[in-house]
């Protein structure tokens, strides 16, 4: 699909931009993407509201954004008056959470509230609190969020005004944090019943408790988090949507690649895998009603058969996150086992192989002993045969053949071959770099649409072709056997 000229004015259009969006590089979020539009794409078609106006959303926040400026500026000789004369960067923080709350009408949604204050609990099952567009729609006495979506829309107006403002998380909690160059860092609380509080990083890192360890190794709650980090949590909310939605099989994307935008945080792993084995369960109830489903094996990895069960697209995905799981449990073998065939499984996954070089730098690489072998039952085709080539020759020959393809241009038979020695070693990264390498080269791009026509030759020949007489025979001579 080529780009659309708008892709927020259509769902199609949304589809092509986030995913684009999810298979470049993280840091590419950080240059070319904005917090609100990460957000608004992580909401569509959730429950709630589903069509979404992007653009409606968007023009909303300029203006809103243009609002709070101007307030500031006209304002500005009350600082020195206010309780934040020492800190002019904290009095405009307060100046635009003011704004928002008290002049756009942005509060806490009631009925989140209740939940919350009576078990502690509130299920995201409207989008609306749980993302930004909750807040940017039409009707003004609606303007309601949580600590999901008031943080992120402070920071979006923050950001517009070229504040240095990023997101903070603990355990349950999201606020937002001031962190500029000169050194300067205060919190943002916003979520509250009145105007801007700024809590120091003790109170929320002690909000919910004392951390376990395995939040303080982490390092990622009470720090302000990177782009990236914060898409991801995006996902994750997106995630947690779907699952209070009982929609368990469209969390297969959004947890692995909440995973592999943020693998430090210490708790997804498991809400990640809980939801991909009830997609699995409510898969395999409606493939063979009225079957229990079968219990665990002892030596087996899973119930089911993962090329039944699950699609062609959906397998990387769903070994990265039994990856994370296994990686969460301390189980490395397991995880590094699972992580080399998620990519294994997905020859075109930057994330699938950014995830594996991430495990291999923690965890390092497993011992090899003799040769390279071929792989067995990896549910991948070949694409190069070496019918009188021994096992243990086949790596080295892939290798000399893929050198001889390129030196003769044939880089898509050199493509080829490095996909079957991404089968055999998918934690060679040079084997993976070199293939994306090939196909960016304006001579591959030539190559391959010479092959595609001449396969569209051939079928469209094939679709036209007249059946012959004695095929038509056949056909009467087995209708009228049958009748």
């Amino acid at each position: 699909m080529s780009a659309p000229r708008d892709p927020l004015l259509s769902r199609e259009g949304r589809t092509w931009l986030l995913n684009a969006l999810l298979e470049a590089p993280p840091e590419n979020i950080e240059k070319h993407c904005n917090i609100q539009l990460l957000n608004l794409l992580s909401a569509d078609a959730l429950p709630g509201e589903k069509n979404i106006d992007f653009r409606a959303c968007l023009n909303r926040l300029d203006r809103l954004t243009a609002f709070v400026q101007s307030s500031i500026e006209r304002n500005r000789h009350h600082f020195t008056r206010s309780e934040y004369r020492h800190c002019e960067p904290m009095w405009r923080m307060a100046m635009l959470v003011t704004n928002l709350k008290r002049d756009f009408g942005v509060a806490y949604d009631p009925a989140v509230k209740a939940d919350l204050e009576h078990d502690g609990h509130s299920p995201f099952t409207d989008s609306r609190n749980a993302f930004i567009h909750g807040m940017l729609g039409d009707d003004p006495k609606r303007r309601w969020g949580s600590c999901s979506s008031i943080p992120v829309l402070v920071t979006a107006v923050a950001r517009k005004l070229g504040y240095p403002v990023r997101l903070a998380i603990n355990r349950r909690h999201v606020w937002a944090r001031w962190e500029d160059e000169h050194g300067l860092k205060f919190n943002i609380e916003a979520s509250n019943p009145q105007g801007m509080a700024s809590p120091n990083d003790e109170h929320y890192r002690a909000m919910f408790g004392e951390p376990t360890e395995r939040e303080t190794r982490s390092g990622l709650y009470g720090r302000s988090l990177l782009a990236a980090e914060e898409f991801s949590l995006f996902m994750k909310t997106r995630v947690t949507s779907l699952y209070d939605a009982a929609r368990y099989a469209e969390t297969l994307l959004w947890s692995a690649r909440a995973l592999q935008w943020c693998p430090d945080d210490p708790h997804f792993a498991m809400l990640a895998y809980d939801a991909a084995m009830l997609a699995i369960k409510h898969r395999y109830r409606q493939k063979y009603p009225g079957r229990s489903i079968p219990p665990m094996e002892r030596n087996k990895e899973f119930f089911f058969n993962l090329d039944e069960m699950l699609q062609v697209e959906e397998r990387s995905l769903f070994l990265t996150i039994e990856a994370h799981r296994a990686e969460y449990m301390g189980e490395i073998e397991n995880a590094r086992k699972w992580f080399i065939e998620s990519a294994r499984q997905n020859f075109h996954g930057n994330n699938e192989q950014r995830d594996l070089q991430r495990f291999i730098k923690k965890h390092g690489r497993a011992a090899r002993s003799g040769a390279i072998l071929p792989p067995k039952d990896v549910g991948q085709p070949r694409r190069i045969n070496l019918p009188n080539c021994l096992p243990e020759k086949e790596y080295d020959t892939l290798r000399s053949f893929a050198d001889q393809f390129e030196q003769n241009g044939e880089l898509l038979k050199a493509r080829d071959t490095l996909h079957d020695l991404y089968l055999f070693d998918p934690a060679d990264a040079e084997v993976f770099c070199r293939a994306r390498s090939l196909e960016r080269q304006p001579q591959f791009q030539s190559q391959l649409k010479a092959v595609m026509a001449e396969r569209r030759k051939v079928l469209d020949s094939a679709r036209h072709k007249p059946i012959s007489p004695t095929l038509l025979g056949g056909q009467r001579s087995l209708a009228g056997t049958l009748a």
